[in-house]
């Protein structure tokens, strides 16, 4: 709770570290070596639907 309210009262404190963690993370990601990083020829999205349930009940013939 004393974080939650530390936020709230220092503002500009929680923007400048959470500007100097993605500073972090963009100066660390810069510096991984090219083997590290996974080829990416394409990117492709696929959704499905989900299967629709059949009734249980057998079918009556008339």
């Amino acid at each position: 709770m004393k974080l939650v309210q530390a936020s709230i009262s220092f503002p500009v404190s929680v923007i400048v570290v959470v500007l100097l963690a993605v500073l972090f993370g963009v100066i660390a990601l810069s510096r991984i070596p090219i083997q590290m990083i996974p080829t990416l020829l394409s990117f492709v999205l696929r959704a499905r639907e989900p299967a629709r349930e059949t009734s249980a009940l057998p079918a009556t013939g008339s």
